[in-house]
């Protein structure tokens, strides 16, 4: 089974520290992969993020992705707060998360391409009621 790599990059940005030179800015790139199963070429990958109000990531939560209130894919968040969803349609859907103690987390009109990478971070925030 042959497999991709999904690329994401982290800039960096150092400057020189010498005054009598003129100041030079540096990108540097540090990138981190995540390997995905190869389908398709015309695939429509979708990678889903789940974070609490800190920002911090959030394990094993539900995952929904919709289309027109019918359930097209669903998933559980990793240990990084991330899952990684292919679709084999193209088009606009709605993506959500919800977790005990949270109040439920969606992204309407999420748009989908074939052959395509599209990213969503759902931030959950505590339940006010918990």
């Amino acid at each position: 089974m042959r497999g991709m790599l999904l690329a994401f990059g982290l800039a960096g940005l150092a400057l020189s520290s010498f005054a009598a030179e003129p100041r030079t800015n540096v990108v540097t790139e540090g990138v981190r992969g995540i390997k995905v199963v190869e389908g398709p070429a015309d695939a429509c990958l979708l990678v889903v993020f789940v974070v609490d109000d800190a920002g911090d990531p959030v394990d094993e939560v539900p995952i929904r992705v919709t289309e027109e209130d019918r359930e097209v894919a669903s998933a559980r968040s990793d240990n990084r707060g991330r899952a990684i969803l292919r679709l084999t349609r193209a088009g606009r859907v709605s993506v959500s998360a919800v977790d005990a103690g949270f109040v439920r987390a969606v992204a309407h009109g999420v748009a989908l391409q074939r052959g395509g990478l599209t990213s969503v971070v759902l931030p959950l925030e505590q339940d006010p009621a918990q």
